[in-house]
């Protein structure tokens, strides 16, 4: 009975990786990309490659940019931290379209290469649970909305998976450098920061500062001296946004997201004062949690970061489709933590990939109902209270007299 459950959870995330897969080849052939998140990127880059870096958050000018790269649509914001931009000028050496397929090509080696690494650490896993979990990954609607905008997600997905598996082995430059890259979505990034900056894992923190400086200074040269208080500006801009510049917050997989659903998009900054207590409180117990993990073990060190990260994503302002693929990080942890849960977790992972393309695909950009319920949100909130009592559990002393 449980290998035929198998085989049948197997066949359905085959089928619907297969049937996404698909849906990228008809809209590469149609050439439907245009539309998709990539053109900012593009647009950001070439600002910076043709010596204009000094007003890349310059709105005016982005737009005037953009009616040149997607004269199809309205002005899509650039609010990505200006090392972005520098990465962006590379691609932008292509034309807009040949750049969004070299992109994609980057990505899908790299994403290839952590396959491959993950396949060999589980040599030993029977070949039915390693084919689940791939066909889950490929599954994931995540995935898919990654490709079809041209986002950064999956870097950031790929980034988070290094750091851990480099502070499990004790590689402290190695995570720093990993931090690094995940730097280029910080809203992602921060919880892990905070989750080891307390603990002795803390010194990858301030590696990763440290390999930060030139690349501060290099944005610094070639952006302009006032390119990182004119990102932190471009954001707060951003975060006072509903439906302009491509912001559409009642789309996000978090709470910020759910309270437009409860408070209606006129409530704007109780829902964004609401939102930043939200993250604020999520952060101070990510810390406390991290400093009181004195001399924790290794499964106890898997399900706080898993803890860490799945509260994060509840609580980052910003999470949309695309953003949802860091689910797999804590689910990873999640897995490797708590072998005797594994029957329970595999069956949540396992319908996650499905019920997300319902959720993604079968509702309107509002939610389902008339508080815009999204019913992936509840999985995440449900995935976050399992991972807080199984840590609640291995944390707890042994009582008296337990061997």
């Amino acid at each position: 009975m449980k290998d035929q459950a198998l085989r049948f959870a197997l066949i359905v995330n085959a089928g619907l990786a297969v049937a996404l897969g698909v849906s990228w080849v008809q809209q590469a052939r149609e050439g439907r990309f245009w539309q998709s998140d990539f053109s900012m990127f593009y647009t950001g880059g070439r600002i910076v490659l043709e010596g204009h870096g000094g007003q890349l958050y310059d709105l005016d000018v982005q737009t005037a940019y953009q009616a040149e790269v997607m004269p199809e649509r309205g002005l899509l914001i650039f609010n990505y931290p200006p090392h972005v931009g520098l990465m962006a000028a590379l691609l932008a050496l292509m034309s807009r379209d040949v750049a969004f397929f070299v992109w994609t090509a980057i990505q899908v080696a790299v994403f290839g290469v952590q396959c491959s690494v993950f396949s060999k650490r589980g040599a030993s896993t029977p070949w039915m649970e390693k084919a689940l979990v791939f066909t889950t990954i490929l599954a994931f609607p995540g995935l898919f909305v990654n490709f079809q905008m041209g986002q950064v997600s999956l870097v950031v997905t790929i980034a988070s998976l290094g750091l851990i598996r480099a502070c499990e082995e004790d590689r402290p430059w190695w995570a720093a450098g990993w931090l690094v890259v995940a730097s280029i979505k910080p809203q992602l990034a921060l919880p892990a920061v905070v989750a080891i900056l307390f603990v002795r894992r803390g010194a990858v923190v301030g590696r990763g500062a440290l390999l930060f400086v030139p690349v501060v200074l290099l944005t610094l040269a070639l952006v302009g001296p006032w390119c990182w208080p004119e990102w932190i500006d471009i954001v707060r801009l951003t975060a006072g946004q509903v439906g302009d510049y491509g912001v559409f917050p009642e789309a996000m997989f978090n709470l910020r997201g759910r309270l437009f659903g409860l408070l209606g998009v006129e409530r704007l900054a109780l829902v964004n004062g609401t939102s930043l207590a939200l993250l604020l409180g999520v952060l101070g117990l990510i810390a406390w949690m991290a400093w009181r993990a004195v001399g924790e073990d290794m499964v106890g060190f898997r399900l706080r970061l898993a803890l860490s990260l799945q509260l994060g994503l509840l609580a980052t302002p910003h999470l949309n489709p695309t953003d949802t693929l860091v689910f797999v990080v804590p689910g990873v942890l999640l897995w490797s933590a708590a072998p005797r849960w594994r029957p329970f977790i595999a069956s949540v992972l396992l319908a996650c990939p499905l019920l997300l393309a319902l959720d993604i695909y079968g509702s309107p950009r509002y939610g389902f109902g008339p508080n815009g319920v999204r019913p992936f949100v509840w999985v995440m909130l449900a995935m976050a209270g399992v991972i807080g009592w199984l840590y609640r559990l291995h944390s707890r002393p042994p009582t008296r007299g337990t061997p």
